[in-house]
């Protein structure tokens, strides 16, 4: 059988802390057959990822720049 899967499921696999995370990660190592994704949900989940990637950039700098104006 063949699967689409969608945004959800590509981002709950690759994003550890994702509320779908155990699922999505379940799904795709359980399922030998072919999985597929279009190219909108792959320009979504790069476009999703990197805004993720971006917040965690922004709150680790933040807190690094809190912690080293408060010692």
């Amino acid at each position: 059988m063949h699967y689409f899967i969608d945004t959800n499921v590509a981002l709950g696999y690759t994003v550890i802390h994702d509320k779908w995370s155990h699922p999505s990660e379940k799904f795709i190592t359980e399922t030998s057959e072919d999985i597929f994704w279009s190219n909108l949900v792959k320009k979504e989940y790069s476009s999703k990822l990197n805004n993720i990637e971006n917040s965690i950039d922004f709150f680790l700098k933040r807190t690094k720049l809190i912690l080293k104006n408060n010692q």
